[in-house]
């Protein structure tokens, strides 16, 4: 009888701290290119990603870049929600959720260990938030992304008590990868010769 007790007790506490995964209804991805006047500057890449529920659609929107001038890599996110009612009728909101998230990390849906910053700061877009990561890691996760690997994020609110964890895929078309490619290879290399001048 105890050994019952205890089994049941354990599947239940083991229920009770897993994170829910959502499968996401649609998801795409967008490059994001910045030049200055020696070359690329900065490199990454958007999601936005949507997950339908019985009274609202959210739009999850983020974003991966690297850049020249900054030795961490930078993450923004943040949502708009939609009634269910209106998403249906191709009405989606425009107004991003606030008060913005308090987290945002994202990883390789096999991978245990997730991309988490090193620091938040204030995002001048409302309802977002802006973080800093180790640069290395978030330009794996941009090239995992573009490369259509299953994802998982999540973009945690302050009245959250647990993560929501939203997997997705996207295919970025060859002719966005490739320049965003380039992008990457370029800035890379000015990093490098910037850190040799040093």
């Amino acid at each position: 009888m105890r050994k019952a007790i205890l089994m049941a007790l354990c599947v239940i506490s083991s229920c009770a701290s897993a994170q829910m995964v959502l499968q996401a209804d649609s998801a795409a991805l967008q490059p994001q290119i910045g030049r200055d006047e020696n070359g690329f500057s900065s490199c990454g890449v958007r999601g936005v990603v949507i997950v339908s529920r019985a009274q609202y659609w959210d739009a999850y929107d983020f974003s991966a870049m690297v850049r020249l001038d900054l030795p961490y890599g930078m993450l923004k996110a943040g949502k708009s929600r939609t009634p269910a009612q209106e998403a249906v009728k191709g009405k989606f909101s425009t107004k991003s959720v606030v008060p913005p998230p308090v987290n945002f990390w994202f990883a390789q849906e096999n991978e245990g260990k997730p991309l988490t910053p090193i620091k938040t700061i204030p995002a001048e877009t409302k309802g977002y938030i802006l973080e800093l990561a180790n640069i290395g890691d978030t330009l794996r996760g941009i090239l995992a992304m573009i490369h259509g690997e299953r994802m998982q994020f999540a973009i945690r609110y302050k009245n959250e008590p647990a993560d929501v964890v939203v997997a997705f895929a996207a295919q970025m078309p060859d002719y966005e990868r490739a320049p965003l490619m380039k992008c990457i290879k370029e800035v890379g290399n000015r990093m490098a010769k910037l850190a040799i001048n040093k």
